[in-house]
């Protein structure tokens, strides 16, 4: 009797095992594709998995902004989503958001008071970010909402010393 219990027990953790990794599977899908309607209703279900990291670190927010899903990024903040989560390397959403030159998901993050000098384990910020990209908006964006431009990466660069690296000399007098 007590080996099938032992059994039993077994396999209804293994069952609950595979629920939570098809959960998890299937928010950050969500995320990836923007299905809001699904998201809204995963998430109902399971609040755990809002603020949910993989083994990266990516949370389900760090993954709609990088795949430029604005509703899902919208719906995920109202839900109480950590908008400064860091993944492993210490990426922000942020981040993402100004390597890839998403203009309208950086307005998003800043009306919700990110944390805009946030830096990663190279002691990178947005502002390097998006003027390594040459993204003047974002840089011009980033600026007003309070950005230091005195930051210094691990190789010692600032986001003006990037910009001129990349011979983007109007961002640079952004950046001066």
């Amino acid at each position: 009797m007590k080996k099938y219990l032992i059994v039993v027990l077994l396999m209804s953790l293994l069952a609950l095992q595979n629920k939570v990794a098809a959960q998890t599977k299937d928010v950050f899908d969500l995320c990836r594709n923007g299905n809001t309607a699904e998201l809204k209703t995963l998430l109902q279900v399971d609040t755990s998995l809002l603020n949910f990291k993989k083994s990266n670190g990516f949370t389900p927010f760090i993954i709609a902004t990088y795949n430029g899903q604005v509703e899902a990024s919208k719906l995920l903040i109202e839900m109480g989503a950590a908008i400064n989560a860091q993944d492993r390397s210490g990426n922000t959403a942020l981040m993402g958001v100004c390597f890839n030159g998403n203009v309208e998901l950086v307005k998003l993050l800043i009306s919700n008071n990110v944390l805009i000098n946030t830096l990663n384990f190279n002691h990178a910020s947005a502002l390097i970010f998006a003027a390594t990209f040459g993204h003047v908006e974002i840089v011009q964006l980033l600026l007003k909402a309070g950005a230091d431009k005195t930051i210094k990466d691990n190789n010692g660069k600032t986001a003006y010393d990037q910009a001129m690296m990349q011979g983007n000399d109007a961002l640079a007098q952004l950046l001066r």
